[in-house]
């Protein structure tokens, strides 16, 4: 099931991406028909969506939703909305891996006062608060 949803989510990225519109995968174990730059998308994919299933490792939350949710697709999966998606990925891991799983477009969105207000302990939210001025003033 997991692996359909990935083969779907990987085909979805794949039709918004003018440069790989040929690059479909059917079935998650054709490996050997994907050009490198296209397996390396598809491995960076694998591991975007596993930091954010891990988070949510108490809560049976579909994959492709919580992908489309972090994506601003959609605004929210049941009792979750991007506030606490950011909120537990702020509160899970360090701040680098948090550069490279939140685009910098909306790396603003992820350091509003929403988000932060709900931060603890205070230390882990002064770091935040911090890293929000020097970014954005």
């Amino acid at each position: 099931m997991k692996e359909r949803n990935l083969a779907r989510m990987i085909e979805l990225n794949n039709e918004s991406d003018p440069t790989h519109a040929n690059a479909k995968l059917q079935d998650p174990i054709e490996y050997d028909t994907i050009s490198p730059v296209s397996f390396n998308k598809i491995e960076s994919l694998k591991e975007e969506v596993k930091y954010l299933t891990d988070v949510y490792w108490d809560t049976d939350v579909n994959p492709d939703q919580l992908y489309s949710l972090f994506r601003g697709d959609i605004e929210r999966i049941g009792h979750i909305d991007r506030i606490n998606l950011y909120r537990r990925l702020f509160m899970t891991y360090d701040w680098y891996t948090l550069l490279s799983l939140i685009p910098p477009d909306r790396l603003r969105e992820a350091l509003s006062a929403p988000v932060l207000d709900r931060l603890y302990p205070k230390s882990l939210k002064d770091r935040y608060l911090y890293a929000k001025s020097v970014l954005f003033g």
